[in-house]
């Protein structure tokens, strides 16, 4: 395409066509969509009304997670919103801004395509045979050469393409977890990288030093993700401050990299002032002169892990910044030239267990037991799910704490608990995701759940509050009298199935046991037999309740699945009529729960991977 794209008229582009065996264009087939057909006739009587009636009807059909096989093809049009939020332009004749999509097997890059990411935002795994094919096989017009992951941009570069920071979005397949139930496991080197970043005085582009890479090849290629700038201030924390008074630091943790390599991130931020007059304009010298109004620029201190063991950097950081702080001599807070000494640098990167430091404290601080199950049942069915908190450290937290408490069910869709604004677009993904946005970007994120085609779990972890935003179907005009006479009119106090929260088999019993895990003090205040709680937070009896919920589920399912076998191939056949036909008599929710549930990836991947190995809840016991 890159090469088509420059030349001077369409003549010329399609004799280029046409010469490497190109006459046509055809739409690849897809199963993600049907299209609604309505075939109809209008009857005219003697006073000129027109009565129109329906003689046949298709209707539109949205498979959501149902769908196997997906659009191969970009079109032009998702072009112009994602251009308008990136700004860049899709002027043809403008050869210096890329146009439409660039060399790309994966569509929307809008540089020279560091790596082929962008599929995971609509929700492709990336095992898919499809989304293999594309990379393998497809590259620049009239070269044999496929997509490459490495990439020629620089990480301080602060104007960040949309690819390139979906490609340090943490986007998780169904084949990779990296947490465990296990809380630790042999010491290994987990920390890969430190990094040192610093806004530049005179621009709006940051300065990114690596101080530490331990996955460094023998060739001297890094594989640490690059252009990670977004994620020094996702949320809440403005790269430019003026102000009277020193801001104070901060230190928050965020989930990063690519769908088989997560890592996890601690920055320990700080401002610094900036004192030569030759970096300030003319407007900043007045308002420090008049109004002692400084200005401070963010720089910082990120540690990369592999596991996320975020309360062990924390830790690491704060000491360092304590010593940092003390150091009479330290530049740390006044120049952004200021570097760790070898020794705090090989404090920051020392070895230690491999400990999934994850505790369910934080989401039961933020939500009631009521709406942490509502959550968890709104992940199992698939729904879009938004968290909106004013920390980023605790969107983090309740994003990972609410795929641990899934195992050992695992989220293939997209997730990405802390969204930059830069990426808030993404909220328009048509597959199910799990996003968090910081409090500052919510007004703009609820904007785009309204315009929504379907169901969005807002769950606000400040207020302890879970709404389902739901589009309203569109609603006709009609003088009919007798709604049983015209069943396609929706009569105007109806409301729609999907804006009250899914609700999990057996959540009342769930709830009162969290209640009394979380609450003791509360629950068992009348009990003769309770003591003092303990000081610890039960984090593994509360693991260990999900987990036997889940297992026992799964567990009843058991006898409505069959392996079917012949020549060495095996594949897993669930009767859900069979399975759904035992609950029709029982709790409508627990129905309603199921029918979505039966439907997911989730549930679909965890039966054709786990039911051949036999017992669904052995391997687990």
């Amino acid at each position: 395409m890159s090469s088509g794209r420059n030349m001077s008229d369409d003549v010329t582009q399609a004799t280029l066509w046409r010469a490497s065996g190109l006459t046509y264009f055809h739409i690849s087939f897809q199963n993600l969509f049907a299209v609604g057909v309505v075939d109809s006739m209008a009857v005219v009587n003697a006073f000129g009304m027109a009565q129109r009636l329906t003689l046949k009807r298709t209707d539109y059909i949205a498979r959501a997670s149902s769908w196997s096989t997906v659009f191969m093809n970009w079109h032009p049009y998702n072009d112009l919103g994602y251009s308008q939020s990136a700004g860049y332009t899709i002027d043809r004749n403008d050869v210096g801004n890329p146009q439409f999509v660039e060399s790309c097997p994966n569509g929307a890059s809008l540089s020279t395509c560091p790596s082929s990411k962008f599929d995971l935002v609509l929700g492709l795994s990336a095992t898919s045979p499809l989304v293999n094919a594309s990379r393998r096989g497809l590259g620049p017009f009239a070269s044999p050469s496929s997509s490459s992951d490495s990439s020629n941009s620089s990480s301080n570069d602060s104007n960040s393409t949309l690819q390139d920071v979906v490609h340090v979005m943490n986007v998780h397949s169904s084949h990779q977890s990296p947490l465990s139930l296990s809380p630790s496991h042999p010491s290994v080197e987990c920390i890969v990288g430190v990094l040192h970043f610093a806004l530049q005085a005179s621009s709006t582009m940051f300065d990114t030093d690596v101080l530490y890479d331990s996955t460094t090849s023998l060739d001297q290629s890094s594989q640490l993700p690059e252009h990670l700038d977004a994620f020094f201030c996702p949320g809440g924390t403005p790269s430019v401050v003026r102000s009277q008074t020193h801001p104070p630091p901060s230190l928050c943790h965020v989930t990063i990299g690519p769908t088989d390599r997560p890592l996890y991130m601690v920055c320990l931020s700080r401002y610094i002032p900036i004192t030569d007059a030759a970096e300030l304009n003319p407007l900043e010298l007045v308002l420090l002169e008049q109004k002692n109004l400084r200005r401070f620029v963010l720089a910082g201190i990120c540690v990369l892990s592999r596991v996320p063991n975020f309360e062990t950097v924390r830790r690491r950081l704060r000491q360092l910044h304590a010593d940092a702080t003390a150091d009479p001599d330290s530049t740390y807070a006044t120049s952004t030239l200021w570097r760790p000494t070898l020794a705090q640098l090989s404090a920051l990167t020392a070895e230690s267990s491999v400990v999934t430091e994850l505790s369910t404290h934080t989401l039961f601080t933020c939500l009631s037991p009521k709406h942490v199950l509502q959550v968890l049942a709104a992940v199992l069915c698939e729904r879009k799910v938004l968290l909106i908190s004013s920390h980023v450290s605790v969107l983090t937290t309740v994003g990972e704490t609410l795929r641990l408490l899934l195992r050992p069910l695992q989220w293939p869709h997209v997730f990405a608990p802390v969204l930059p604004a830069c990426l808030v677009d993404c909220l328009h993904c048509p597959t199910p995701f799990v996003f968090g946005v910081h409090r500052t970007l919510a007004s703009t994120a609820l904007n785009v759940v309204q315009d929504s085609d379907s169901t969005v779990v807002v769950v606000d972890l400040d207020a302890d509050g879970i709404e389902c935003h739901v589009k309203p179907p569109p609603r006709r005009r009609s003088h009919a009298k007798d709604p049983r006479r015209y069943p396609d009119v929706i009569p105007d106090n109806s409301r729609h199935p999907d804006d009250t929260p899914d609700v999990l088999p057996q959540a009342v019993a769930l709830e009162a046991a969290l209640r009394v895990l979380v609450r003791p003090e509360v629950e068992c205040s009348d009990d003769v037999s309770w003591t003092a709680a303990p000081a610890a937070f039960p984090d593994a009896d509360i693991l260990a309740l999900f987990h036997q919920t889940w297992e026992r589920m799964l567990d009843s399912m058991e006898e409505f699945s069959f392996v079917l076998a012949d020549d060495g191939d095996s594949m897993v056949v669930f009767d859900s009529i069979g399975f759904l036909q035992q609950h029709r008599q029982g709790d409508g929710a627990t129905l309603a729960f199921y029918q979505a549930f039966l439907k997911t990836q989730l549930f679909s991947h965890y039966i054709a991977t786990h039911g051949l190995l036999g017992g669904l809840g052995e391997r687990y016991r």
